[in-house]
């Protein structure tokens, strides 16, 4: 107690000489800005236009939050220093671009942590308890955006990373551009330094993309926010009152000595602002004219991107099987002016052939070593001899973008009895169940853009024919059956991020499986 207590004591006295310090130049806060009721000691400052934000270990504010909950700050373990702009609130049908620059300190050392809520949202469930910038509804636990930081993934938004660690020290320039909407005619447009960072259109802006507890926000719970509040300056989110029963010493995050120090400068929000500039809108006009060519029709070539478009990039043409056209964005404009204007694709069909998976089901699960799990079961008809049942677990890790870690299928087909010659299969091996049965596993070799099945050639000489005969055809038709789950009402069962977008870089030949013999 005495040394909390003596600990406490200096964190004040520093924090006092810090302030003390800035204290001789201080000036006001740029006109517009006010700073939050809830900073306590930890006040910005500002010197030629630089605000600059610290925080403290456990300095924090025991202003009640006045919303009848009798909480504050210090009850929850948070520690903020952030500004807001004064005037109008953003509202639904507003266009807006808020800008700053920020520059973080290079002594930060606030490392993330693993947030099982975020394993299907971030990398590896990397998450920060760290706010720099967010964009807040009205409603309790309703915050929509959030600017993060951490020393092992840099300043991120929604997982995209901004500003790597390394940089940290140098300036950034933000800029967030979005129409606010609580229907499809939102969109957002997030950029650092000028480059694109993250980006969706046709899309409620008004909710959460990353809904969980530790981004103050409650899933599941139906909130329609019409006016949005923006806030600027480093939050800590505590572990709040409950903070013991999830084994934690103290509702707060241990902020290393020194405290953390974090600068802005040329904030503005803006009325307007466009999602396509006069060059992005040229090649919006390139494709459409194409599209028109092909006999797809998208009415005026305005430049514009509406519902016809979007809808007659993704039918207009069938690029084959494994290659699932995502949703045109600024992102993907590009690579759709290049696909429709490659030779030959007017000889493209435009439907796809009938799929020869007659019906599909799948649901995933995270075990407790980390590895996804994908329940499968398909029914093929790729034969003379009538339909083949396929009931397989995919047991493997992907990241965020569906790269491939690792890999093996399990057929769940008993093998009774186990051929002796598939010890000798290289990749392969046999999983005996407690229920008394065995099951043939087949591991997958992986790069970035291809899999490749082991022991193939051994697996067909070993097995009788039905059993390889399953092999093969769950090898020679997975990207078409990953087409198939990456159907919008398949997909949506998939419960885990890394596996539906591992679903969907075979969909689309992201990945490709290729064959082997040996």
């Amino acid at each position: 107690m005495l040394e909390d207590t003596m600990c406490r004591l200096a964190t004040l006295i520093f924090v006092a000489a810090a302030q003390l310090a800035s204290a001789v130049q201080a000036e006001t806060l740029p006109s517009g800005w006010q700073s939050h009721r809830f900073n306590g000691d930890n006040q910005p400052s500002v010197d030629n236009g630089i605000v600059t934000f610290q925080l403290f270990d456990r300095v924090c504010s025991d202003i009640d939050y006045g919303d009848g909950r009798g909480e504050n700050d210090c009850v929850n373990g948070n520690v903020r220093s952030a500004i807001y702009p004064t005037g109008r609130q953003a509202r639904l049908g507003d266009a807006v671009e808020y800008r700053f620059n920020l520059r973080i300190d290079p002594s930060f050392a606030l490392a993330p942590f693993h947030n099982p809520e975020a394993i299907d949202l971030l990398p590896g469930g990397s998450d920060s308890r760290l706010r720099i910038a967010s964009w807040e509804g009205p409603l309790l636990h309703n915050f929509i955006y959030l600017m993060k930081a951490d020393a092992g993934n840099g300043v991120t938004f929604l997982g995209h990373q901004c500003q790597s660690p390394a940089a940290f020290g140098n300036w950034v320039s933000v800029s967030m551009t979005i129409l606010w909407a609580s229907d499809e005619t939102g969109w957002i447009k997030l950029t650092c330094d000028d480059r694109l960072v993250y980006v969706d259109e046709s899309v409620a802006t008004n909710q959460a993309p990353h809904c969980y507890a530790a981004n103050v926000c409650e899933p599941g719970k139906s909130k329609n926010p019409r006016s949005f509040q923006f806030l600027l300056g480093p939050v800590i989110g505590g572990y709040g009152q409950d903070y013991a029963r999830y084994g934690f010493s103290s509702p707060f995050i241990e902020i290393q000595e020194g405290g953390i120090l974090i600068q802005v400068r040329d904030m503005a929000v803006e009325a307007g602002g466009e999602l396509y500039s006069d060059a992005d809108r040229e090649l919006v006009a390139q494709l459409q004219e194409r599209l028109n060519a092909l006999g797809c029709d998208v009415g005026a070539v305005d430049g514009r991107v509406g519902n016809r478009t979007r809808s007659r990039v993704i039918d207009c043409r069938y690029f084959g099987a494994g290659v699932a056209l995502e949703k045109l964005t600024l992102a993907t404009l590009p690579s759709f002016v290049e696909r429709y204007g490659a030779p030959g694709v007017a000889d493209l069909p435009r439907e796809a052939p009938p799929s020869r998976i007659a019906a599909i089901s799948a649901h995933s699960e995270v075990i407790s070593n980390g590895d996804m799990l994908l329940n499968l079961k398909a029914i093929v008809d790729d034969s003379d001899d009538g339909p083949t049942s396929l009931d397989v677990i995919l047991i493997g890790r992907f990241d965020e973008r569906g790269v491939t870690q690792r890999l093996e299928v399990l057929f769940r087909d008993d093998l009774d009895p186990v051929p002796e010659a598939l010890a000798k299969c290289s990749g392969v091996r046999v999983e005996s169940w407690g229920d008394g049965t065995s099951h043939l596993v087949v591991g997958f070799s992986a790069s970035e853009t291809s899999l490749m099945p082991q022991g193939m050639g051994c697996v067909a000489e070993a097995l009788p024919g039905p059993p390889a005969t399953k092999v093969r055809t769950f090898v020679a038709l997975l990207p078409e059956i990953a087409g198939a789950l990456a159907a919008p009402a398949t997909l949506r069962l998939v419960d885990n991020a890394g596996i539906r977008a591992f679903i969907v870089r075979v969909a689309t030949g992201a990945t490709i499986v290729a064959t082997a013999t040996s």
